[in-house]
């Protein structure tokens, strides 16, 4: 395998590339020709006679393309250049296929695609993968290909526009599609494809949730407008750039153990934001933001696991707001790959990645590369496959101290706000869990109890179930106190509370209601089950020392939530029940009659 990479500035470096002695003689060994070409999006008439030209001189080449965000040459950053990567193949089949896709129903076009893929004789290797995510749903189109067709590594990424988020393009088939896919397959029983991806953001801030969300759009978090809540935490005037200050600040989240990034592309008058990949309703994240130094340790770690394959073709797939966040130490993350050969490729707009056992997924804010090698290793690998690949960080041959350090002041601060905000998360829990805890006994207090109240009730509605609650009293409580004094009363009350949460279940709610009054909520409780722990609270609490007070009992009333109650309906049914057992004698459980 040969790969040959050169940025095409006229007609002459067109010309120098296309008479390169080493795709002369694989035209005439008749070897498989992948040419990619990724330019800006104005480059359309340049393509097209990129394109051409090669079509010419090498009839049976596959060719496509993309427009992009950035490109990456050797190892370096360019913008607004002209790319061409010409992959060699001895001993691999390409096949390609180019779908229109419908932006109603993306999902049906992965599965066409899906189904053109398991139709082929043989498995294939990979999948590369172009598309537009600015006008389709990427992510239902890749379900759809995953639901048909699986088992091989999917790579690639998502047409790119320099941010201007309005119309980006993929070229094959001898034409320019804005709405479209297209997939290049290897066919061969000697080509390894080895893919990895890395992200190396950071979590900031507290945890969010999406409260309101329909496909691609987000449009309320917390229970507020989902632009308004961004804004609190992300300054954002009118008049900025919504997507490139939106590309600093991903949102996090965790799906199947994995974390994954979605970046806003945009905002509607009604205060949605808008998404390239489904943020689901219910689901919790957190804002993000890159920790450069992360960020370069995770690549560097997946370059020397790369290394390792010796490869003879590196393509490096890489999310645009990297580079956006990064700026000029952008290069830093790429120029890492460059020695293992030629490592070029684009700056995208969402990348695709599968391994060869799951599902292929859109990514957002990643950094994807794919190392290929036909044939087996060599017997002796080269010294430097033992070595860490560093960055070059300066042409110069002097040493400048100030050089890139933007980035590690950038990584102190991220780690210094990851810090405070788990500091103000851990002050916060403790304060939530003593605003609802009684001090003396441990148990949730009224105020929890309350709320509880209102949650059961409003969940007894939806699901049609029963519940119950019990209202417990000591008896002769006062009697305690005057005695023995309040030393041994709080001694007894906090013993009643260990009894009954040794009673009861994870599920139930115990809390002391005021005084010597206690209260427990029964989810998913008949009446009848409940009379039967309230018995079993009663007798154990009979049967129990309480110090120097002896013996204690107590009364129990009960009654079971009804849809129509509120929350002052059930407890006074549970407090007439209470009153009842006091006033027939003590130490017993009553139930109110329904």
């Amino acid at each position: 395998m040969k790969f040959r990479v050169q940025r095409i500035i006229d007609s002459s470096a067109l010309q120098e590339l296309l008479s390169a002695p080493d795709l002369l003689q694989a035209k005439r060994e008749e070897h498989a020709m992948l040419v990619q070409i990724y330019a800006s999006p104005q480059d359309r008439s340049q393509i097209a006679t990129i394109a051409g030209a090669v079509q010419q001189n090498f009839p049976s080449a596959c060719i496509i393309g993309a427009s992009t965000v950035g490109e990456i040459l050797e190892g370096e950053t360019l913008t607004g250049s002209t790319l061409v990567l010409i992959s060699l193949f001895e001993n691999t089949r390409l096949q390609s296929q180019s779908i229109i896709v419908d932006p109603n129903d993306p999902k049906s076009q992965g599965m066409k695609l899906g189904h053109w893929v398991s139709q082929q004789p043989t498995a294939p290797k990979g999948m590369l993968l172009l598309a537009t995510p600015l006008s389709m749903n990427v992510q239902s189109f890749l379900h759809g290909l995953g639901e048909t067709s699986s088992g091989y590594p999917v790579f690639g990424g998502g047409a790119g526009d320099y941010a201007a988020m309005q119309e980006a393009w993929i070229y094959a088939d001898n034409q320019f599609m804005t709405c479209a896919a297209v997939a290049v397959l290897f066919i061969s029983d000697v080509l390894v494809i080895e893919c990895r991806q890395v992200l190396g953001w950071q979590s900031i801030g507290q945890s969010l949730r999406v409260t309101q969300s329909s496909g691609m759009s987000v449009q309320g978090i917390n229970h507020m407008r989902a632009l308004d809540m961004y804004r609190r935490y992300i300054h954002a005037p009118e008049h900025e750039d919504f997507a490139m200050m939106a590309a600093e600040f991903p949102f996090l989240l965790e799906r199947n153990g994995k974390l994954l990034a979605r970046v806003p592309i945009g905002r509607d008058s009604d205060g949605a934001l808008q998404f390239m990949a489904d943020m689901q309703e219910g689901e919790s994240f957190r804002l993000g933001y890159g920790d450069p130094h992360r960020m370069l340790e995770d690549v560097g770690g997946m370059q020397q696991d790369l290394q390792r394959l010796l490869p003879e073709c590196l393509l490096l797939f890489v999310c645009g707001c990297r580079r956006y966040l990064l700026q000029e130490d952008s290069r830093l993350e790429t120029i890492t790959f460059a020695h293992l050969g030629h490592a070029s490729g684009f700056y995208t707009y969402g990348e695709f990645y599968s391994d060869a056992i799951g599902h292929p997924q859109l990514l957002n804010a990643s950094f994807m590369a794919v190392a290929m090698r036909e044939g087996p290793l060599p017997q002796i690998q080269p010294a430097w496959i033992a070595s860490t690949a560093m960055p070059k960080h300066s042409n110069s041959t002097h040493w400048d101290p100030y050089a890139h350090q933007h980035s590690r002041v950038i990584a102190s601060l991220v780690h210094f706000i990851g810090a405070v905000t788990c500091e103000l998360e851990e002050a916060n829990a403790t304060l939530h869990r003593l605003s609802i805890t009684d001090h003396l006994t441990g148990l949730f207090n009224r105020v929890h109890v309350e709320a509880m109240i209102e949650r059961t009730l409003a969940s007894m509605r939806r699901k049609h179930e029963s519940s119950s609650l019990l209202m417990l009293d000591v008896d002769y409580f006062k009697k305690v106190n005057d005695q023995f004094g309040h030393e041994t009363g709080d001694h007894v009350l906090k013993t009643i509370a260990t009894l009954m949460q040794q009673q009861v279940r994870s599920s139930d709610t115990v809390a002391r209601w005021g005084g010597e009054e206690f209260m427990i909520i029964l989810p998913h409780t008949e009446v009848s089950g409940a009379l039967c722990l309230a018995e079993k609270i009663r007798s154990r609490i009979e049967s129990t020392a309480m110090g120097r007070a002896g013996s204690c009992t107590v009364s129990i009333g009960l009654t079971a939530f009804r849809p129509e109650d509120s929350r002052t309906d059930v407890v006074e049914r549970a407090d007439s029940a209470l009153y009842q057992a006091k006033n027939s004698g003590r130490n017993r459980v009553i139930a109110h009659a329904q």
